[in-house]
């Protein structure tokens, strides 16, 4: 069907009952007017009181109207105050501004195609008319067809982005194209993908989310987060459960039962490898008079003792703090030429090992989160109130964090300060607004902050039962602008905001007032001499963690072993 033949079939002529009775009497002269009649082209016109301006006559626009898709009710119109016959518009501007442009259109495609018009016809009869309701009561009203304006504005509503979701899983199970389902939506590609994935979500799993947060509406990313769970009544229940006891939102909660499960799928198969090799594996605290490799004495080049060199001795022996990760120690020392490690007794977790694990799982996951949000917070180019300068101004004026002392020069060559901030062009700076400039300073903060606190035994500044005062300190302050800068914290990272031990309702709150420190730890004493509370772990893998620079074991400085 031709663009004419379409435009012709939603604008025709009126059926024979719509005409009056009366012969030889134009039924659209008044003053009695019909209630509905058909009325041509050239007797209607755009009511000069119309306010709004902006018609958006965008291409997905006209090919609904083309396609017979748009709109179907009446126009709405009143008699014209100044010329009799003539009628106004009150009701439907942007459909009929739309419908010329489409003619205009097809004219102009019959014209280049040297197509003529219809032999036979003319041109009163070529011309199309509009089903139409006639107020004869508006012509005199301004105030009516001003708010009549306000009320139809108001009352016109599309579908949300759920409903359109749901539409776009029928669509595609229909084997709709996703460049069809593009140009319907005016949605990018990867909101189009994430639509169909949310529009499977089933009404019940809809209505569990609702129960459990009825305060909550959740978005697109909460169902196609959800849809991985839907079909497991055990995980989606351990989400619910999740969400209801930490008042977390959908997505996060059905990241974190899909994580565990990963986890713990990983977790069996480590153990059944160290098994196999003949390690032993303990659960839960280090034995007594156990020292983890990392806390023994170097060697005189100043390597730490890895678990390949270890290995041969008796002693050897390994635990899971994390699910995916393995701890090595050696169970007796001394029996095995080993010196002790000088100072204070190798600290033992107060915490149940089930905790740390689901703590360190938590608390990983939140980074990931907390870096996606930066990701696209530092794409932006406007600064709302300065609160990002202020932001940097503080973190400078106030006892610079110790990660920023440290690593800030370097931290533009890391992986991470390439994946959050990126490249821009040498000449940029010279044409860059002040917000850009602010951000893009900014940038480097954010690369050294979420370097350090995504490290990998970063995930103990959730616990207080680490001698780590003055690095959760960092952390809390660091999360708060987080926050303020619009990034939603996981129960985690509250409890590490609030001071107080997370998975633990008997901790004691803890004062992290960052203009106040806390008294100093004797226990962090010879520590905090190497620039920091937590010492990363000196393993074959360290160098690789620290992004291949050697000297970033004197700078991390806040990397401590889980217990």
């Amino acid at each position: 069907m031709t663009r004419t033949q379409t435009i012709q079939r939603r604008t025709t002529h009126a059926p024979k009952h719509d005409a009056l009775a009366t012969p030889g009497k134009d039924p659209l002269a008044g003053p009695d007017y019909p209630a509905h009649a058909w009325i041509p082209r050239s007797r209607i016109e755009p009511n000069p009181n119309n306010k709004r301006k902006d018609y958006d006559l965008n291409d997905d626009f006209l090919q609904t109207l083309r396609d017979g898709d748009g709109p179907e009710i009446d126009f709405i119109v009143f008699p014209s105050p100044d010329t009799p016959g003539t009628f106004r518009l009150h009701d439907g501007h942007r459909r009929w501004f739309g419908l010329q442009r489409i003619e205009e259109l097809n004219a102009a495609e019959a014209q280049e195609a040297g197509q003529q018009p219809p032999q036979g016809e003319t041109e009163e009869e070529r011309e199309p008319a509009y089903a139409c309701r006639i107020k004869p009561e508006l012509t005199h009203d301004a105030v009516g067809q001003l708010l009549g304006q306000v009320r139809t504005g108001r009352h016109a509503k599309a579908l949300n982005d759920r409903e359109t979701a749901a539409a776009l899983f029928e669509l595609d199970q229909q084997g709709v194209t996703r460049e069809t389902l593009k140009q319907a939506t005016g949605w990018p590609a990867q909101k189009v993908a994430q639509g169909i994935q949310a529009g499977a979500l089933s009404e019940a799993s809809q209505a569990a989310i609702a129960e459990a947060r009825p305060n909550y509406t959740p978005d697109l990313r909460d169902y196609e987060a959800w849809c991985q769970l839907q079909h497991d009544p055990n995980m989606e229940a351990e989400a619910l459960a999740h969400m209801k006891n930490s008042g977390t939102y959908p997505e996060h909660a059905a990241k974190l039962v899909i994580r565990q499960r990963q986890e713990q799928a990983t977790f069996e198969r480590l153990l059944a490898e160290h098994q196999a090799a003949g390690i032993t594996v303990t659960d839960g605290q280090l034995p007594d008079g156990a020292v983890e490799l990392d806390s023994l004495p170097r060697d005189d080049d100043g390597n730490a003792v890895t678990a390949d060199k270890h290995a041969q001795c008796p002693g050897h022996a390994a635990y899971f703090p994390s699910l995916t990760r393995a701890s090595y120690y050696c169970a007796t020392p001394s029996l095995h030429g080993y010196q002790a490690p000088v100072g204070q007794p190798q600290a033992k977790a107060q915490l149940p090992m089930k905790k740390i694990r689901q703590g360190n799982t938590e608390y990983r996951l939140a980074v990931e989160e907390r870096q996606k949000f930066w990701k696209g917070a530092l794409r932006s180019r406007t600064d709302p109130d300065q609160r990002v300068l202020r932001c940097v101004v503080e973190l400078l004026e106030h006892e610079m964090p110790e990660p920023l002392r440290s690593k800030f020069g370097q931290i533009h060559t890391t992986d991470i300060y390439k994946e959050l901030v990126g490249s821009v062009a040498d000449n940029w700076i010279a044409n860059a607004r002040t917000a850009q400039l602010t951000w893009r300073l900014f940038g480097r903060y954010v690369a050294t902050m979420e370097w350090w606190m995504g490290q990998r035994y970063s995930d103990a500044l959730w616990r207080l039962d680490r001698s780590m005062a003055s690095s959760r300190r960092d952390a809390a302050r660091w999360l708060r602008i987080a926050e303020q800068l619009g990034h939603t914290l996981a129960p985690v990272e509250k409890a590490i905001v609030a001071g107080v031990q997370y998975l633990d309702d008997t901790a004691a709150t803890q004062d992290l007032n960052v203009d106040e420190p806390a008294a100093a730890d004797p226990a962090e004493a010879q520590d905090e001499s190497l620039g920091g509370d937590l010492e990363e772990e000196a393993d074959e893998d360290s160098d690789e963690e620290l992004g291949d620079d050697p000297d970033d074991s004197d700078e991390l400085s806040d990397l401590t072993a889980v217990a």
